[in-house]
């Protein structure tokens, strides 16, 4: 996702690496200034910033960090610190009679080069410090800076050694621009999916359930529901044929298709039953591969398009597990299409077409890139024969459809390359969220095959999809889209009705009861208590449309509704709101039209 902050961010994080290193190297000296005792760990740089890490005899607070600061301007407006070049063995007996030990191991571990020859480092030198760095850096002094984090980082990233500590800032070319990236980041929180699911009740991770498990909350579970019932549908339309299959395998299915050989780090361990080993799937096209294969195949029956919402199951380490986009347990959008060769541009562009559709219904489009993952130059680590025509068919498929498109050597699965639909989540990490790959690897290793018109048997080629991609997934990245904020026909409940006294409760039944048989979402906020709390509710929900029902309304068979985004207030009859409510529904309208 690229919204405009992001877009932001991508260009602040050029340029200034060397001299946000510089001031990594500043930080260690005030450190030393203010910390009795401090020992020196090792710096480096971030996206947007800088870091020094110390063997400190106490934890260091908010109040610390801003006299670190200060100390860090006056070192700068002083010009404190030096640098210049110097032999590997005169900075190491500087460091050893400074009694930096971290340091030296750090020296230490840089690779040898020989003794005649100058080493490419420079010393950092200052009030209080020695130092070193690989080469001499631009001064920094022009930044503006702030220090913010305090955290732990193993020496040596080694968990059997000392624990540092990790101190932390920012730094950019001015004042203003550290302004904004602050504005900048504040807006990013804002829309995190994971403070956003806690806010609105999508959905909560238990620690008794475990991490990478979350579960969803019925606000949660109808934006699932909508996004399957929308795929499930358009697929059906398409020609495709709903399938179920069970969420285990036989060891021995995932050493046929290779997943074992190649992915044995993120799938579960076997479990056995009767003395045969079972495996949680984390893939679902040996399934519909053994569906295809359950009966012969002529060639007038191609394509066969097999498509499932299936629970998946992949180990991720605990490091790398992230709110709805990394997790162990999750719902893909998948599809598998057998075809004839001749076919395959075909159904990829049909393929395509349907990706695109989706991207439009939810309002992704200019937030996604194309990129085509392709195999290694080495054709020595291509997994059988097939792969460099498929390669050749996605090329030609992707210029065809005249797609602007990176290319991404080495990138590929192991039985065929891809074409991957790329979105930058609100911190600017490109995740992989929509893919199309074909495959001439796999229906070889299983043995597929459909009889001809000259009846020889042949090898078909699959297409492998997805096209609302991994449903978790998906939701985080709308639900960051639109900061939760989401179109009616994605929204949770979709309009929320308020009786200002109990003399009109009945009436709001009525309203709820007339829309709820239209399939909308609809709940009553009939508290005690004013209006204008339960109105703040609402709005802190953000629930597109709140109903006020009054006397007037009642009288009338009216509603008066207040728009979330325009904040306009409109009354309709309930037979016009119910014409509309459903319409806008059913045209999966991006903006609120009521």
């Amino acid at each position: 996702m690229c919204p405009r902050f992001v877009r932001k961010l991508q260009i602040w994080r050029c340029c200034m690496n060397e001299k946000r290193l510089f001031l990594s190297h500043v930080l260690a000296a005030a450190g030393k200034q203010l910390f009795r005792g401090a020992l020196l760990g090792g710096g480096g740089t971030t996206d947007v910033g800088f870091y020094y890490d110390f063997h400190l005899p106490h934890t260091a607070d908010a109040v610390e960090l801003q006299a670190l600061e200060q100390k860090m301007r006056e070192l700068l407006d002083n010009g404190a610190l030096r640098q210049y070049p110097a032999h590997r063995a005169e900075i190491r007996r500087r460091l050893e009679e400074a009694g930096e030990g971290f340091r030296v191991e750090a020296l230490d571990a840089l690779p040898d080069e020989p003794a005649d020859e100058r080493q490419n480092l420079w010393l950092v030198e200052g009030p209080d410090i020695v130092d070193f760095s690989r080469s001499q850096l631009p001064t920094g002094s022009d930044l503006a800076l702030k220090l913010e984090t305090v955290s732990g980082a193993y020496w040596m990233g080694d968990e059997s050694r000392p624990m540092l500590t990790r101190i932390g800032g920012i730094a950019f070319e001015s004042a203003g621009a550290l302004s904004a990236f602050e504005e900048a980041r504040e807006e990013t929180a804002s829309r995190d999916h994971r403070q956003l699911g806690r806010r609105l009740g999508l959905f909560t991770v238990a620690e008794e359930v475990g991490k990478g498990l979350p579960m969803l909350l019925p606000g949660g579970a109808a934006i699932r529901r909508e996004l399957e019932r929308f795929i499930i549908d358009e697929e059906l339309t398409r020609g495709y044929e709903q399938v179920y299959t069970p969420v285990l395998g036989r060891k021995e299915l995932y050493e046929t298709s290779g997943h074992l050989a190649h992915y044995r780090e993120s799938m579960y361990p076997p479990v056995t039953v009767d003395g045969e080993q079972y495996i949680l799937r984390p893939m679902t096209c040996p399934h519909h591969f053994m569906l295809y294969k359950s009966s012969p195949r002529s060639h007038r029956e191609l394509p066969i398009r097999y498509t499932e919402i299936s629970p998946l199951y992949r180990k991720e380490r605990s490091g790398e597990l992230y709110g709805l986009v990394r997790i162990m347990s999750f719902h893909l959008a998948d599809s598998h299409i057998m075809c004839r060769a001749d076919q395959v541009e075909r159904e990829f562009l049909q393929v395509l077409d349907l990706v695109q559709f989706v991207m439009r219904t939810l309002g992704l489009e200019e937030d996604c890139t194309y990129r085509a993952s392709l195999g290694s130059p080495d054709e020595e680590k291509l997994a059988g024969r097939g792969w460099r025509e498929a390669e050749r068919l996605l090329l030609a498929a992707v210029e065809t459809a005249g797609l602007q498109c990176d290319t991404a050597p080495g990138e590929a699965a192991f039985y065929g390359p891809k074409l991957d639909v790329q979105m930058r989540n609100i911190h600017g990490k490109e995740e992989t969220v929509f893919t199309i790959q074909i495959d001439m690897v796999l229906p070889e290793r299983f043995e597929m095959d459909y009889q001809d018109s000259g009846g020889v048997r042949r090898r078909p080629v699959v297409i492998h999809r997805s096209s609302v991609g991994c449903i978790e997934r998906t939701m985080a990245f709308l639900i960051e889209k639109y900061a939760g904020a989401l179109p009616l026909w994605i929204a949770p409940v979709q309009l929320r009705l308020l009786p200002v006294n109990d003399a009109v409760t009945a009436y709001a039944k009525e309203v709820m009861s007339r829309l709820r048989r239209l399939r909308l979402r609809i709940d009553t906020d009939n508290r005690s208590g004013p209006l204008g709390r339960r109105l703040h509710a609402a709005r802190e929900k953000l629930v597109p449309y709140i109903g006020i029902v009054g006397p007037k309304e009642a009288d009338g068979a009216t509603v008066s509704i207040l728009n979330r985004d325009t904040g306009r207030q409109t009354e309709y009859s309930l037979e016009e709101l119910a014409l509309r409510l459903s319409g806008e529904r059913n045209r999966r309208s991006l903006e609120l039209g009521l």
